[in-house]
């Protein structure tokens, strides 16, 4: 529940396994099936069928990891880093319908890449030299990165200006961001803010008050929790890329220690 988001009321009248996996053999008729780190999806068919007691028919899988592994060079093969570095939209990880589409996203994109039309193809070229990707925010030459690297700890981000000024709307606020402000990289961005006594944080949370929502690439599911967040009493505001550098300009660099 934690993960994935699931409460016991969402399938509490749901149907049974055994309907479940004709509809989904029905769907996919004769057809492969492509799933990112596909040994789980398959291991998951395999132990319900086995809880129900019905047989699970031979089924083609194609793993979408593997090929990002085969086809890509970059430093991490999360499905959420391997789209961002593809320059696919955001998503809401680890809700089905959504990794499920991008998974398919990412295929198509790397197929389209190779020039390939065909599945069975697409992974048997798999030794072909990888393709090296830029990730946002990247410079020809530099390793590649993404905003889906590892989160910086909580401490590592640059701390709040003790002596900031208290009239400043961000002054002992807690902030995250999502999306890019054009000009700022996301730490000068988090820097800005510090300066002016913001607590940043890379996340929304219960404690969360301002979420500045960049002017591209800016998640949906992250201004939907905060909305939703909202609606339910907590403080907490959405502001622009344009009111937010209204709050931080002029800014003095903050003083933090990495």
């Amino acid at each position: 529940m934690r993960i994935h988001k699931i409460q016991p009321g969402d399938v509490e009248n749901a149907i049974g396994w055994s309907p479940s996996l004709t509809t989904i053999l029905d769907f996919a008729g004769k057809d492969s099936l492509v799933a990112y780190n596909a040994s789980f999806d398959h291991g998951v068919l395999k132990a319900a069928s086995a809880h129900v007691g019905i047989p699970l028919p031979p089924l083609t899988f194609f793993c979408a990891q593997k090929l990002s592994k085969a086809h890509l060079e970059l430093t991490s093969y999360e499905l959420p880093y391997v789209a961002s570095a593809l320059g696919l939209t955001d998503f809401e990880h680890h809700h089905a319908g959504a990794d499920a589409e991008k998974c398919a996203s990412v295929v198509l994109e790397i197929a389209k890449r190779r020039g390939i039309g065909s599945q069975e193809v697409l992974w048997a070229k798999s030794q072909e030299p990888r393709l090296a990707l830029l990730g946002r925010g990247s410079t020809s030459g530099t390793k590649s990165r993404s905003r889906w690297d590892r989160k910086p700890r909580l401490d590592a981000l640059p701390q709040p200006d003790v002596n900031a000024d208290p009239t400043n709307p961000l002054y002992k606020k807690i902030v995250a961001f999502t999306g890019d402000i054009e000009g700022l990289s996301r730490h000068e961005a988090q820097v800005r803010a510090a300066a002016n006594g913001a607590i940043n944080a890379n996340d929304i949370t219960k404690k969360t008050n301002i979420l500045v929502v960049g002017s591209t690439g800016a998640s949906l599911s992250k201004q939907q929790k905060a909305r939703s967040s909202a609606s339910t009493g907590q403080d907490i505001l959405l502001v622009s890329e344009a009111e937010f550098l209204k709050m931080v300009h002029p800014s003095p660099v903050a003083n933090w220690m990495p």
